[in-house]
């Protein structure tokens, strides 16, 4: 797993949509239905407590990126063979060891190097309280008291 990939981690709530962070998780639910802190008030009062996030990291392409770069030596040698070959034989050009290595070490350097966008959950939760929410949202509860 390259480290890119084991570092990057992002955020989401029910895998809907997937944030930098846990406060920007907790900020676009709010805010994509709440236009005002009354509005915020409303819809904290109607759920459930503690909201749960979860952690997602890069999914691991390493089977996939083996199966691409072994195929594209064959590919490879299969089209030259296609318009340089004898036509009438058939005898097809099999990959030489030079070949093989360099093909591992084309996919050692993709394996170490390409992050995928799609993600998959790990299994990390964050607990988000309600008073933890109204500080990511920059929002004072009103005391019981009306002050």
């Amino acid at each position: 797993m390259s480290n890119e990939r084991a570092q990057r981690i992002v955020y989401g709530i029910k895998g809907d949509e997937l944030f930098a962070s846990i406060e920007n998780a907790i900020y676009e639910l709010f805010d994509s239905v709440c236009e005002s802190p009354a509005d915020v008030f409303a819809l904290a009062d109607k759920m459930t407590w503690p909201i749960i996030v979860s952690e997602y990291r890069p999914v691991d392409a390493t089977a996939e990126i083996h199966h691409h770069v072994s195929h594209a030596v064959e590919d490879v040698l299969e089209s030259l063979d296609e318009d340089f070959a004898d036509p009438y034989g058939d005898n097809y050009t099999k990959p030489t060891q030079t070949m093989i290595a360099i093909a591992a070490a084309l996919e050692a350097a993709i394996v170490e190097c390409y992050v995928p966008w799609a993600c998959e959950p790990t299994d990390v939760k964050h607990e988000v309280t309600r008073d933890k929410a109204m500080e990511i949202l920059n929002i004072e509860e009103a005391k019981e008291d009306g002050t």
